[in-house]
């Protein structure tokens, strides 16, 4: 992953740098943002996965050759949005003491997300949309998190 991190940085330094007064506030507030994001994803990923099972059994037959096809990616987008939101949880401590151990909590987090953002381009694909603000969101939240890095130490 460090090797993954280092790319990234590189990319990063590249790009417009953010004033210090914006990496202040945000080092500040995203550890409040990743324990209430990831407080809501917990919670939203157990009510998903209950609400699936439960009704799977009556909805995805009704739903032929599309519920075959979409049932399971739905199924894995809650357990990646259950497993992101644990990971920002984990984030939360070290993000609150500005040590890099959290911010690769939250970066670890990032890195599910983009695999759940992948599976809802397929889902939304495969019903004949195409989720562009996903990816234009986490371009930009990697950007975020690459300027502010040099804050958190070890």
């Amino acid at each position: 992953m460090d090797g993954l991190i280092k790319s990234l940085e590189d990319v990063n330094k590249k790009l417009p740098v953010l004033p210090a007064k914006a990496v202040d506030v945000l080092v500040m507030i995203l550890p409040w943002i990743a324990l209430i994001f990831g407080i809501l994803g917990v919670l939203s990923a157990v009510a998903g996965l209950s609400a699936f099972v439960g009704l799977s059994f009556i909805a995805l037959p009704m739903m032929g050759a599309y519920g075959a096809a979409v049932g399971p990616l739905a199924m894995l987008s809650l357990a990646l949005l259950a497993v992101s939101s644990i990971l920002e949880l984990m984030a939360f401590s070290g993000l609150k003491k500005e040590k890099v151990v959290g911010w690769k909590w939250y970066f670890y987090s990032m890195l599910v997300g983009v695999v759940g953002t992948i599976v809802g381009i397929v889902m939304s694909v495969s019903v004949g949309g195409f989720p562009l603000w996903g990816i234009i969101w986490t371009l930009v939240s990697f950007y975020l998190l690459f300027q502010i890095k040099p804050r958190y130490k070890v």
